[in-house]
């Protein structure tokens, strides 16, 4: 069983960048089905996923055929209401940075495009393996700052006052202890993401 606890006084100081686009979140960021790392998960058929700072469950919300139970996490309670209208999730408005679960508690974490929005982006790679059961595997996916497209993106959020901070892949793959983990990293386009497997 999964046990939360949440300091309610901390999360609602936390700053939502998504607040007033939750309601038309999926339709500004279409998504399908083709995800590349969609398979890896699928063989693993896993009991738990955890999406950690997955905002409406766009993406996980192609996985509820290859697990039992998908959970989302999020500090904004505007996206786990659009997530909670699908009616396929678990949904958790909590901080990772201060995990509130019971470790370990999942076979797979998923985090696509939202480590960059986190204040203590090491405490959180560390709490999030924490979690992971024994085999299970962790995948990152982030945009590739060394692309000049993304640098713009990432100038453009600046400007908009998002607490956005891109890290480049290798500085990531520094903070995990790799006689625990093994990592592997792929790019697609304009992203990479990190395949973190449990030894």
């Amino acid at each position: 069983m999964i046990s939360i606890t949440i300091k309610i006084e901390e999360l609602n100081m936390a700053k939502d960048d998504f607040r007033f686009i939750a309601r038309f979140y999926d339709q500004i960021i279409k998504s399908n089905d083709d995800i590349h790392w969609k398979n890896i998960i699928c063989e693993m058929n896993p009991e738990r996923i955890l999406d950690v700072g997955g905002g409406t469950g766009r993406l996980t919300q192609f996985l509820v055929n290859c697990c039992k139970k998908i959970y989302i996490c999020d500090l904004s309670f505007p996206m786990l209401r659009a997530a909670k209208n699908k009616g396929i999730f678990q949904e958790i408005y909590c901080s990772i940075e201060k995990s509130p679960f019971m470790k370990p508690a999942f076979d797979c974490i998923v985090m696509v495009d939202a480590f960059h929005h986190l204040l203590n982006q090491r405490t959180a790679i560390q709490q999030v393996l924490s979690l992971l059961k024994p085999d299970g595997i962790f995948i990152l996916e982030e945009p590739d700052i060394t692309r000049w497209q993304v640098k713009l993106i990432s100038l453009g959020e600046k400007l908009l006052f998002m607490r956005s901070h891109f890290q480049k892949s290798e500085i990531i793959e520094s903070w995990i202890n790799q006689k625990e983990f093994s990592v592997e990293t792929y790019r697609e386009k304009f992203n990479y993401y990190l395949v973190i497997r449990k030894r």
